[in-house]
């Protein structure tokens, strides 16, 4: 079960390059549209509200046009969710027979749901390159910017690496748990080769940054925003 979740995580993670509203909108707007729909899920009191809240992520979904985005990232986070509902539920003050208490664990289970949701399908579409862009005008030292789009790529990479070898392992029939520390450590320190390498290369050196991409279309950015705003609006006047 633990693998299956990395294994969902991995797909959640990783870079999509399809273009569509999400994934050319300006990394801007989606900085700022994302930081204002986690200010109104930290409102977020009743169920009803965590309902519309969760809508916001379904809407991010058909603007990508791509309803297995929204499979891929509930199926990663289905079983923390799931715990989260269960524990919050029985170890609620009321106790685990109250009314009161599986509304408060559905109401906390799907504003975390939206949330998360939120962030693994804005994070699938938006290219590492534009939010290192973004952070160099910014005046944010070079290494620091370039170092996001490394760690942003081995991720996934890491992960992958990881369970290919735990497959390679089962098949011998070694024991998983007994490997996972050394399997750990050697996918690590490929991931450090790999970086290093491109250190060597000049991607740690160079004094002007070694990408050039666009930060975005801010028509498409606006869209986000609108939609975000039109929840809250909707939120305040519930």
């Amino acid at each position: 079960m633990i693998l299956w979740i990395i294994d969902k995580i991995r797909i959640a993670l990783t870079f999509s390059k399809e273009k569509n509203i999400i994934s050319n909108a300006h990394i801007v707007f989606k900085i700022v549209s994302t930081i204002i729909f986690f200010a109104i899920a930290i409102t977020v009191r009743g169920l009803t509200d965590a309902l519309i809240l969760l809508s916001y992520p379904v809407i991010l979904t058909c603007l990508t046009r791509k309803a297995k985005v929204l499979f891929e990232s509930l199926q990663a986070i289905i079983l923390p969710i799931s715990l989260l509902f269960f524990f919050t539920w029985l170890l609620s003050p009321e106790g685990p027979l109250s009314m009161y208490a599986a509304i408060r664990a559905a109401t906390i289970s799907l504003r975390i749901s939206a949330l998360a949701l939120t962030l693994l399908i804005i994070f699938s579409f938006t290219n590492p390159v534009s939010l290192s862009a973004f952070l160099e005008k910014c005046r944010l030292p070079l290494t620091l910017t370039q170092t996001i789009i490394l760690t942003w790529r081995l991720i996934p990479l890491v992960l992958k690496d990881f369970l290919e070898a735990l497959a390679s392992l089962k098949l011998r029939k070694y024991p998983t748990w007994k490997t996972l520390i050394p399997l750990t450590v050697v996918s690590m320190e490929k991931a450090l080769r790999t970086s290093e390498t491109l250190y060597i290369k000049g991607f740690g050196w160079s004094k002007k940054r070694t990408y050039v991409t666009p930060l975005g279309n801010v028509k498409d950015g606006l869209i986000m925003l609108g939609l975000v705003m039109l929840i809250s609006l909707t939120l305040f006047i519930l």
